[in-house]
């Protein structure tokens, strides 16, 4: 658990609340209550020990945008937006070549990625896939919960490198 709870500790102290999240997806009460996220680091403790593995968080309450790179069920998420940036001409960034350069980046479970990014513009980005010819990445701000590092999935954990500050 302690292992787990580092990355969740960073990201309490860095003021991101998180709900908690049965095995099956399902919220512990509605995303949509305010009051039903905890930034209280001995309430994850306690949801923890009562079967807990998994807190998820909302970017957008958090002047934060998350790209989600998913590389599973056939989905390559790092060549989908590989072959966006040269099919429009455009300079890949250093960070996308090798992912693990970003400063705050979780390796999922399932071998993708979550990148995370500031954002202190007023526009509320509609979560979901970029384009239907890239399922493989998704853009998560606004409406969208996201995993929080240090959660678990099939007994495997999100891993979280870098700092988000």
């Amino acid at each position: 658990m302690q292992e787990n709870l580092k990355p969740l500790r960073h990201f309490i102290e860095s003021g991101i609340k998180v709900i908690p999240t049965h095995a099956n997806g399902a919220t512990h009460g509605s995303w949509n209550d305010p009051k039903r996220f905890t930034g209280d680091l001995d309430k994850i403790k306690k949801y923890w020990s009562t079967g807990f593995r998994k807190f998820q968080f909302m970017p957008y309450t958090h002047n934060l945008i998350v790209i989600d790179i998913d590389r599973k069920g056939g989905k390559d998420g790092i060549q989908e937006i590989l072959a966006l940036f040269n099919d429009n001409g455009l300079a890949m960034p250093d960070y996308l070549l090798d992912v693990k350069q970003h400063p705050a980046h979780v390796k999922t479970p399932s071998n993708g990625f979550h990148l995370y990014f500031k954002y202190s513009g007023n526009k509320r980005f509609q979560s979901g896939a970029i384009d239907v010819k890239t399922p493989g990445f998704e853009v998560v701000h606004y409406n969208h919960l996201i995993a929080a590092p240090g959660s678990q999935k099939d007994n495997k954990r999100y891993k979280f490198y870098g700092d988000i500050n």
